[in-house]
């Protein structure tokens, strides 16, 4: 029949148009990055960190669920630089006397005081000696970011529409800039302790693939040709390993160890549930949690941190 036909024609031109360019890029941005029910605790965290909590300000919470906060900690000054001796020796205190109250509670012993009794009802759906045992081991600190996100998002008007037009030129999602939030607060000056630098953080190694890194030049610290790196290096994980969830975890984690990660776990939900790879640490598992709270937080700027006098943008190369 000649209706089978055109159809049948149409399902042939779908599927090659795929072939040459994956067809999510095309769908709905809330296709292609989803908020799984399973990290929107996680999201809820990060979009605090960014929005809520200034430099001056810390959070202890649980390393795996992070809808448990202990206690929000306030140092009276802004930490920009790290935290300095005093408050790291005030953060171990904090961390040391929730150690204590969980391993209480993990002996199967009531809780007895007001804070033993506050640190319980965070364990509600799961008031377990070993949930308690568990959670002693992995209490965590983080530092809040609202100071610095706010700063990232002026600096990224100069950036942005250049940006958003080289990934469009790579035929991605242009939401994928947000992601220079999460790196480095689009600071093209960014070093990291591991030797990752400029806007999008690039290491030494993965940078060489793209981009020239010698000693005499670092395109690193060039934003844009940086970009145009970046653009690369997401694309070839998109096409490894077919969404954007895992893409981008892979940013961060690297490619090969998320395809390892995917022979034992079915999807981005699978790993994020149920990796516990050496190299899947903390920083991996919540890369993609991080990114979808920064593009909230960053496309919702207005809202969160008033009205903020813009870099002037650059042109797009």
């Amino acid at each position: 029949m000649r209706v089978c036909s055109m159809s049948c024609a149409l399902i042939v031109a779908i599927s090659m148009w795929c072939t040459i360019m994956p067809c999510s890029f095309a769908t709905a941005s809330t296709d292609l990055f989803p908020e799984f029910k399973s990290i929107k605790a996680n999201v809820a965290f990060w979009k605090d960190i960014y929005s809520r909590h200034s430099l001056s300000q810390g959070v202890i919470h649980d390393n795996e669920n992070l809808a448990i906060i202990y206690e929000v900690v306030d140092f009276g000054r802004t930490q920009e630089h790290g935290l300095g001796r005093k408050n790291r020796k005030k953060v171990r205190l904090i961390k040391e006397k929730y150690r204590t109250i969980l391993s209480h509670l993990a002996t199967g012993s009531p809780p007895v005081s007001q804070e033993e009794k506050r640190v319980f009802s965070l364990f509600a759906d799961n008031p377990s000696a070993t949930s308690f045992a568990k959670a002693s081991t992995q209490i965590r600190f983080q530092l809040g970011q609202k100071d610095r996100f706010r700063q990232g998002v002026v600096r990224s008007g100069a950036y942005l529409q250049a940006m958003q037009e080289v990934f469009r030129q790579y035929g991605l999602p242009v939401d994928l800039v947000f992601l220079a939030h999460v790196e480095s607060s689009f600071n093209p000056m960014a070093y990291s302790k591991f030797g990752a630098a400029g806007v999008w953080q690039f290491t030494r190694s993965t940078g060489k693939r793209f981009l020239t890194v010698d000693y005499t030049l670092d395109e690193r610290r060039d934003p844009m040709r940086a970009t145009h790196a970046a653009a690369r290096y997401l694309k070839e994980n998109y096409e490894l390993l077919g969404d954007w969830p895992l893409a981008i975890t892979a940013y961060n984690h690297g490619a090969g160890g998320l395809q390892k990660a995917l022979r034992k776990n079915k999807g981005y939900e699978g790993v994020f549930l149920n990796h516990r790879g050496r190299r899947f640490k903390f920083a991996s598992r919540n890369f993609y949690s991080e990114f979808l709270a920064a593009k909230a937080v960053a496309i919702d700027y207005k809202h969160v941190f008033g009205p903020l006098d813009l870099a002037l943008p650059q042109p797009a190369i």
